[in-house]
């Protein structure tokens, strides 16, 4: 959400599921309010590559592979980033409540585990789960 300048301002209670109000500006415009409706999904390919695409990599923005829809995807459809191997996917998306639009997207992945990271953090996991934590999964 590279356009959004100004954080969650409230929550509406009584909705139905997760809805936000956001104060936002762009080009130097006064600030309106939007609702969002916070999802999850478990699949990227629940979206549509170019709805991810306009807001991941959003046009006239330095580009990014690694948030584009393909790339992610990709790990997905060939095995390497699903619940078997650890990476359990859970893109949160932020919609327009007045229009469902898709105004943010956040690629997320529930971890088992500490591998494929830069810091093998085995040792906390280990003194953690000792002390009584549950130190997995992590975000």
């Amino acid at each position: 959400m590279r356009s959004l300048e100004h954080g969650i301002q409230g929550t509406l209670p009584g909705t139905r599921g997760p809805l936000y109000m956001l104060a936002v500006t762009a080009g130097g415009r006064k600030p309106f309010f939007m609702s969002l409706r916070i999802r999850m999904i478990e699949r990227l390919s629940e979206i549509s590559r170019e709805a991810w695409d306009a807001v991941a990599n959003p046009a006239g923005a330095a580009y990014d592979p690694f948030l584009s829809w393909n790339f992610l995807e990709a790990l997905e459809s060939s095995g390497c980033a699903v619940e078997d191997t650890g990476w359990g996917p859970k893109h949160l998306l932020a919609e327009d409540e007045a229009t469902g639009a898709l105004v943010g997207a956040l690629p997320l992945y529930l971890k088992g585990h500490s591998y494929g990271e830069f810091v093998f953090d085995h040792g906390w996991a280990n003194a953690f789960e000792t002390a009584g934590g549950q130190y997995y999964p992590k975000l």
